[in-house]
């Protein structure tokens, strides 16, 4: 039922220098409910647990490596104490994490969008009250665009007498 890859992916999931990526390992385990096929040689390698963290520095590979830290601006500061991760300006710390960082300003991203959502619909009620207003006074669009024509056209006929 879950055999949507073909062999040589599973053969891929299974390659032990492969085995510390995020996406791979989650979808590993999805596999391994499936039986897999004994026809490739590269699926019985030997493999070493995803969590066993290589004992040669030569080994370490760059998803393995330690988060960066990236300097903060006064924006990003704002940013993280407005998503909640800290509490004032004066305890967002010079450096912070990139994937803290980086979930902040999704976080902050999202909340400005529904903030801007909200003001549309705030400003488009306003607007509808407002139409209904000047239907009830007697103005239209339609009458403000031929008042606006008639007095264009006249002053364009005081202009050609002069």
């Amino acid at each position: 039922m879950l055999r949507l890859f073909t062999k040589t992916a599973l053969a891929r999931i299974s390659h032990p220098k492969l085995e510390n990526v995020r996406f791979l390992s989650q979808t590993k385990c999805v596999f391994e409910k499936t039986p897999a096929s004994s026809t490739s040689n590269e699926s019985q390698s030997p493999q070493t647990p995803a969590n066993q963290a290589p004992t040669d520095a030569a080994q370490t590979q760059p998803w393995q490596k330690k988060s960066q830290y990236r300097n903060v601006t006064n924006f990003d500061k704002r940013v993280l104490v407005s998503v909640g991760k800290y509490k004032s300006l004066n305890d967002v710390p010079d450096k912070v994490p990139h994937e803290t960082l980086d979930r902040a300003r999704d976080k902050f991203r999202v909340k400005m969008c529904i903030y801007m959502m909200v003001v549309c619909v705030i400003f488009c009620i306003v607007q509808i009250i407002r139409g209904k207003k000047a239907a009830e006074r007697g103005e239209s669009v339609v009458n403000s665009n031929m008042e606006w024509h008639r007095k264009y056209n006249e002053e364009a006929a005081k202009k050609e007498n002069k």
